[in-house]
């Protein structure tokens, strides 16, 4: 699996929820505006490893605000990045 995109509505939440996380000590975010094939509208993801996941979606809950939407990521037959819906 690769990285997993967590979508906000805004680049400031993102931004928030990354701060948070790296204070708990969570590396390898990064605030990221959505990938266009994703993306449905203007709105930005905070781009994790897998591994942090469940880490970072515990800060979510607990600062009160939600994720739009969650994508993997993985490598298409073509070479380039396939997004699946989680």
């Amino acid at each position: 699996m690769g990285d997993i995109y967590l979508v906000f509505s805004s680049s400031t939440m993102a931004n928030r929820i990354k701060k948070l996380a790296v204070r708990e000590g969570i590396r390898g975010l990064r605030v990221v505006q959505t990938p266009k094939a994703i993306s449905q509208g203007c709105s930005y993801a905070l781009r994790c490893p897998a591994g942090t996941v469940a880490d970072v979606e515990r800060i979510v809950g607990e600062y009160g605000t939600e994720v739009t939407r969650r994508y993997t990521t993985s490598v298409a037959e073509d070479g380039g990045t396939q997004y699946t819906m989680l």
